[in-house]
């Protein structure tokens, strides 16, 4: 996954793609890149009931934190917590979730808040 990221987006960063020269950086080993770590976190964060209940019709991303580095080889998992539910206009409401990526129970690897647009309303079928 790291390899095939890096080739995508031309981020080719030694800390990521060699491991020679990966060894002699701060981490002593190649890291994954936050933005896989981010694009998993937020595909594991849509496979969960409550916020695939919601129904997003648009995400944002308000913030997000890198707080560890992901080696290859680790397993990560998305935490999920709705901050908030705030029914705006027009049967939109605006969902804040909180979501919080782990290699262990112990160790956050980064943290972000991610606002959804959601129904608040069943939507109209189509006639």
């Amino acid at each position: 996954d790291v390899l095939a990221l890096a080739a995508l987006t031309h981020d080719d960063n030694p800390l990521h793609v060699d491991e020679a020269a990966a060894k002699e950086g701060p981490f002593g080993q190649r890291v994954a890149h936050g933005d896989l770590i981010l694009s998993l976190a937020g595909g594991l964060a849509g496979k969960i009931e409550d916020f695939v209940k919601a129904k997003p019709m648009k995400r944002e991303i308000v913030k997000w934190q890198f707080r560890k580095p992901v080696f290859f080889g680790e397993v990560i998992y998305v935490d999920v917590t709705v901050k908030e539910l705030k029914a705006m206009r027009d049967g939109i409401g605006k969902a804040t979730f909180q979501l919080k990526v782990c290699k262990r129970p112990d160790v956050v690897v980064s943290v972000g808040s991610v606002v959804a647009f959601v129904p608040t309303q069943p939507l109209a079928k189509a006639q």
